[in-house]
C-alpha cells in the first residue's frame, strides 16, 4: 500500500521533528579535543606578487571536508582559492564575508590584522 503525497509538506509530515527543525539550529563545530573550533581570518599578501589573499587557518578537519568548504567559499565569493596545509585561501579581500560565512556553519571566528 503506498501513499500519494501533493505537496512536500506531506513528505515532511513524515520525518521526525528532529529533522525539521536541524536547519534552524547551528551545531557547533567541535575540534579534536572536543572544544569549539575557531577560525583564524587573515589577510595576506607577502610573496604573492603584492596580490591579496584571505587565509582561514586553524581547521581541525579531514582534508575532504576542508577542499568541500573551499569549493563552497570560492562559489559565495565568486573567486578563486585553495586548500594548502590546512590553510583555505581565498583570492581577493573577503574577510567579512568569510567570517559570516563561518559563523553560519557553526565555527568561532577571530580577526587577525
Amino acid at each position: 500500500m503506498s501513499k500519494s503525497f501533493s505537496s512536500l509538506q506531506d513528505l515532511a509530515s513524515l520525518l521526525p521533528e528532529d529533522a525539521t527543525k536541524k536547519d534552524q539550529i547551528i551545531e557547533k563545530k567541535r575540534g579534536y579535543d572536543g572544544s569549539q573550533q575557531r577560525i583564524d581570518i587573515r589577510l595576506d599578501k607577502k610573496s604573492r606578487g603584492g596580490k591579496m589573499v584571505t587565509v582561514l587557518s586553524g581547521f581541525q578537519s579531514n582534508p575532504k571536508e576542508l577542499d568541500t568548504l573551499c569549493q563552497t567559499f570560492k562559489k559565495l565569493c565568486g573567486t578563486g582559492g585553495t586548500v594548502r596545509d590546512n590553510l583555505i585561501e581565498i583570492q581577493g579581500d573577503h574577510r567579512k564575508k568569510m567570517e559570516q560565512a563561518l559563523i553560519e556553519r557553526g565555527y568561532k571566528t577571530r580577526m587577525i590584522g
